[in-house]
């Protein structure tokens, strides 16, 4: 990922001094927009582990709705706030007038991507809750392709040009969220949560047996 962030610079710094300004305004909004995503991700990966371990998978998919309602919901309100004040939002962080314009109309782009962005938490929490951390690295890799190949191809379109890096951003959001999502919609994560239960139960019975040997050498039990 780190390698596809590095790739995606470079490519920004191609472009003048106006777009690195703008891109670095939108990318440190969008580290604020990640915070409550990061917060319910985190959530949710105790949420699953818990109701897991009882054996409550209906309730894992509960949370799961209304997480998206919750996504929806914030990503619908940011949508008109950024439109309506996106310059005031970038002139917080520059004074430059032409920086100011750009990074506004950049923040239009990727401010409709948002509730893709919330869609990467929400499945993602809930299979490292369920024990599907193999995911994590189909996840990634998922996104490294994504911005490489977008960023390569939109940005070397004439009529596209530096607005293809925010056109990225979406899109990479986009597709990952629906590898996330075909990832849970599998069911595979129910299978890795009866694994994980049949693990700790076998621990489990271990752990009572060697009690009991011990217990039983020392003459405590029959």
């Amino acid at each position: 990922i780190a390698v596809s962030c590095v790739f995606l610079q470079s490519i920004v710094n191609s472009f003048g001094s106006t777009v690195v300004s703008a891109y670095t305004i939108t990318n440190r909004i969008e580290q604020l927009i990640n915070q409550p995503y990061n917060s319910i991700g985190t959530a949710l990966t105790t949420y699953a582990g818990q109701n897991i371990g009882a054996g409550d998978t209906e309730r894992v998919k509960l949370g799961f709705k209304k997480s998206i309602g919750i996504i929806a919901a914030f990503s619908a309100i940011m949508i008109p706030v950024t439109f309506i004040f996106g310059k005031n939002i970038a002139g917080l962080f520059v004074k430059e007038t032409d920086v100011i314009n750009l990074g506004a109309s950049a923040l239009k782009i990727t401010s409709v991507c948002y509730f893709f962005l919330g869609m990467i938490y929400i499945p993602r929490g809930i299979l490292n809750g369920c024990g599907d951390a193999g995911f994590a690295m189909i996840n990634g890799l998922a996104e490294v392709f994504c911005r490489l190949v977008y960023a390569s191809v939109l940005t070397k379109i004439p009529k596209i040009g530096f607005w293809g890096i925010w056109m990225t951003t979406g899109l990479t959001w986009l597709t990952v969220s629906i590898v996330c999502l075909i990832r849970y919609a599998s069911g595979k994560w129910k299978q890795k949560a009866i694994e994980q239960i049949k693990t700790l139960n076998t621990y489990e019975l271990l752990r009572c047996d060697a009690t009991f040997a011990i217990l039983k050498t020392f003459g405590f039990a029959d």
